[in-house]
């Protein structure tokens, strides 16, 4: 099982400020998986900007080695 740690989501966090988007990840734990959720801090400022935030993740994953998977609407993801 692939494990997320706290310094991944800060380094992440940090790339999709940096992007000049305005979400944020959080970690959370759900029964025998990590899941992350993403919070929209504005969402006027995030209209169209969701499948650049996807690329991103995927990209920050990609290099780990890890896939991710999306669910409830693109809020909620985990990591494979």
């Amino acid at each position: 099982m692939k494990i997320v740690g706290i310094s991944d989501i800060v380094e992440l966090n940090q790339r999709i400020s940096e992007a000049g988007m305005n979400y944020k990840i959080h970690l959370q734990d759900s029964c025998g998986s990590q899941t992350m959720r993403v919070e929209r801090l504005n969402t006027d400022e995030n209209n169209g900007r969701e499948e650049t935030l996807r690329s991103v993740l995927r990209d920050f994953f990609d290099a780990r080695g890890m896939k991710i998977k999306f669910y409830e609407g693109n809020e909620y993801f985990s990591v494979q």
